[in-house]
C-alpha cells in the first residue's frame, strides 16, 4: 500500500525501532517484519489496536480478527467489508449482500429460474406499439409508425398536418389524418380538396336589381333614384330624390301614340308626331356617373379658360333664341300641311280628356 523506499519510525515505550519498505527477493515487504513492540500489546488495553475482534497468544502477543464478511487488512488490524461479488457467477448484475450476494440483469431481460442467467422480454407481445407494427430487439423493441404517426421516445404519435398549412383555408386534424374545408362562399375544386374557389353567388340572382359578385360574398347595389333596403337585397325609391313634373320618355310616347290614334274629321290634316328616339331607361347607372364626371370636369376647365368667349356665346344665344321664338310663331301660323297642325278647341278637349284617362 506505501511505495518503495517508505520507512517507519516504531516506538514501544521508551525504546525505538524502524521498518523500511524494500524488495524482499521479488515481493515487497518491510526489513523489520516481526512483531513491534509484541511483547507490550494487550487486548486490554484499546482492544490491542484491533477493528472487530482481539484474541492474546501466550509469546506471540495479540492476534486480530474479523467478524464474518470482512475480512483482515495487510495491517493485520483493520477489517474492510468482503466483496462477495468478486467472483461471482452471475451473467449480468451482482448485488453484495450482508450474507453473499445476488444477480440481476439488465432492463429489457429477466432473470432465468436458475437466478444467474438473463432471458430477453419479448415486449411485442404486451401491444407496446398499440395498431402499429412492433419489432422486438435484445433487451429493447421499436416501432415501424403508420403514415400519419411518428416515432417519438419509442412511442408513434399523430401528425398535427394542420400545422404543416396543408390546406387553403380550413383545417380538421385527424388520427393518422387530416381533412380540408372551406369557409363560407366559396367550394372545394374538383381536382383538389385542399384548394377553395370562389361561389359566383349572383347566379342564383339574390339581388333585386343589380348584383355584384365578390370574393366569398356578393354585393347589390340599386339603379339611380333608389337605394337598398335595409336587408340589404331589396331596393327601395331615394327619398332625398326630387320628383320630376315632366313626363318621362316612356309616357311622352304612349300620349302621342294614343293622341294620333284618335279620329280628326274636322280638318284635312292629321296629326303626325314626329318620332321620338328611345332611350334605354335602364342604362347602367355607374357608367352615367362616370360619364357625367368626366364631362363635368372638362367643362370646368374650360370654363376657367375661356370665361370671356363663354359671355359672348350666351348673349349670342339668347339673341339666336329669341329670334327663333318669333320666326317659329310666324311659321306656326301661316303653316298649312306641315307635320305639326294647330287645332281648334274641339280636339283641345279631347287632348283633355286623354290626359285625364293616362293619369288615371
Amino acid at each position: 500500500m506505501l511505495p518503495h523506499g517508505t520507512w517507519a519510525e516504531i516506538q514501544c515505550g521508551r525504546s525505538e525501532d524502524f521498518s523500511v519498505c524494500d524488495n524482499k527477493n521479488g515481493p515487497f515487504g518491510w526489513t523489520n517484519s516481526g512483531l513491534s513492540c509484541a511483547r507490550n500489546k494487550s487486548c486490554k488495553r484499546k482492544n490491542g489496536g484491533c477493528d472487530h475482534d482481539c484474541s492474546e497468544t501466550p509469546g506471540a502477543g495479540v492476534r486480530c480478527e474479523c467478524r464474518e464478511g470482512y475480512y483482515l487488512m495487510d495491517d493485520k488490524v483493520s477489517c474492510a467489508l468482503r466483496n462477495n461479488c468478486e467472483n461471482s457467477p452471475c451473467e449480468s448484475k451482482c448485488i453484495p449482500t450482508a450474507t453473499g450476494f445476488s444477480c440481476a440483469c439488465a432492463e429489457g431481460f429477466n432473470l432465468a429460474e436458475d437466478s444467474v442467467s438473463c432471458v430477453d422480454i419479448d415486449e411485442c407481445q404486451q401491444r407496446t406499439c398499440g395498431e402499429h407494427r412492433c419489432q422486438n430487439t435484445p433487451g429493447s423493441y421499436f416501432c415501424e409508425c403508420k403514415s400519419g404517426f411518428r416515432l417519438v421516445a419509442g412511442k408513434c404519435e399523430d401528425v398535427d398536418e394542420c400545422t404543416e398549412l396543408r390546406c387553403q383555408q380550413g383545417c380538421l386534424n385527424s388520427q393518422g389524418s387530416f381533412s380540408c374545408y372551406c369557409h363560407i362562399g366559396y367550394i372545394s375544386s374538383l381536382n383538389d380538396s385542399r384548394t377553395c374557389m370562389d361561389v359566383d353567388e349572383c347566379i342564383s340572382r339574390p339581388c333585386e336589381d343589380i348584383c355584384l359578385n365578390t370574393l366569398g360574398s356578393f354585393k347589390c347595389s340599386c339603379r339611380e333614384n333608389f337605394i337598398l333596403a335595409k336587408n340589404g337585397i331589396s331596393c327601395v325609391p331615394d327619398p332625398t330624390e326630387k320628383p320630376q313634373n315632366t313626363p318621362s320618355s316612356d309616357n311622352r310616347e304612349a300620349f302621342i301614340t294614343k293622341l294620333s290614334q284618335l279620329p280628326v274629321t274636322f280638318a284635312p290634316t292629321t296629326i303626325n308626331p314626329p318620332a321620338l328616339n328611345k332611350t334605354d331607361t335602364k342604362t347602367d347607372s355607374s357608367k352615367r356617373k362616370e360619364s357625367f364626371l368626366g364631362s363635368y370636369w372638362i367643362l370646368v376647365c374650360v370654363l376657367g379658360s375661356v370665361i370671356p368667349l363663354i359671355a359672348i356665346i350666351v348673349l349670342m344665344s339668347v339673341f339666336v333664341t329669341y329670334r327663333w321664338k318669333r320666326s317659329r310663331k310666324t311659321a306656326l301660323k301661316n303653316a298649312t300641311a306641315d307635320n305639326y297642325c294647330w287645332v281648334s278647341s274641339g280636339l283641345d278637349k279631347v287632348q283633355k280628356k286623354s290626359n285625364i284617362k293616362l293619369n288615371d
